[in-house]
């Protein structure tokens, strides 16, 4: 294949992108709906509209919107199409908004990328009712609903792709990081039974595994390292 008819098999024009945990300059969620803007996606970016206090210890999935607009008008400098939309992955009412909002904008939904994600630096015996709970809610029950919320609009379209962003202790375990380890196992779990369900009606699902990535929270935490150096 030439280079023209690889870019047409890679084209997503004319496709609509959800992209969750999105909005942090540096993050993955970011780099994922740049990514999608270039091969001609429309993208919903989608983020915490503010800091939620007591979502947890280190919430890696914080932004605000000023964070989204900023991520919006960045794709748009670009020549993409992108909106910001604030939603709480833990509020069912804020999942099916952020649907809403992307139907009443562009029409349809393809692409799925679930990347938000709460995490707790816990041990097991450590951990407490409230870091099981929020990393629950955030990264598995706000998994399964957001995709139970896009799959009617897939079908209807004849297919679509839902991506799930687990991470490298979502295959294997570090100490300390109990909720964490757990739910993103489970994210593994969810993404082989979805496929199982609905793979007949034409919504691929995929997910990643991503290892330690230098995002603007690991600038964050080495400055605060070497501040108290």
């Amino acid at each position: 294949m030439n280079e023209k008819e690889i870019a047409k098999v890679l084209s997503l024009d004319g496709k609509v992108a959800i992209v969750t945990g999105a909005s942090r300059p540096k993050g993955i969620g970011f780099a994922t709906v740049k990514a999608l803007a270039l091969q001609g996606a429309k993208v919903v970016i989608s983020d915490l509209g503010e800091f939620v206090q007591g979502m947890s210890d280190e919430c890696y999935a914080l932004g605000s919107t000023k964070l989204l607009d900023q991520a919006a008008k960045e794709i748009c400098r670009m020549g993409g199409e992108a909106i910001g939309v604030p939603a709480d992955m833990t509020r069912q009412e804020d999942r099916l908004r952020l649907v809403e909002r992307t139907i009443k904008e562009f029409g349809r939904v393809d692409i799925l990328v679930n990347n938000a994600a709460s995490m707790f630096n816990t041990t097991v015996m450590e951990s407490d009712e409230h870091s099981w709970e929020m990393s629950y809610r955030v990264n598995v029950e706000g998994v399964i609903e957001l995709t139970k919320a896009v799959i009617p609009y897939m079908k209807k379209n004849g297919g679509g792709a839902v991506v799930n962003i687990s991470s490298g202790v979502g295959v294997g375990a570090l100490p300390g990081m109990a909720p964490y380890v757990c739910t993103k196992h489970a994210n593994v779990a969810l993404t082989k039974y979805f496929a199982a369900e609905y793979g007949k009606s034409g919504i691929r699902f995929n997910v990643i595994c991503p290892g330690n990535t230098w995002t603007d929270n690991w600038d964050e935490e080495m400055a605060q390292m070497c501040n108290s150096i």
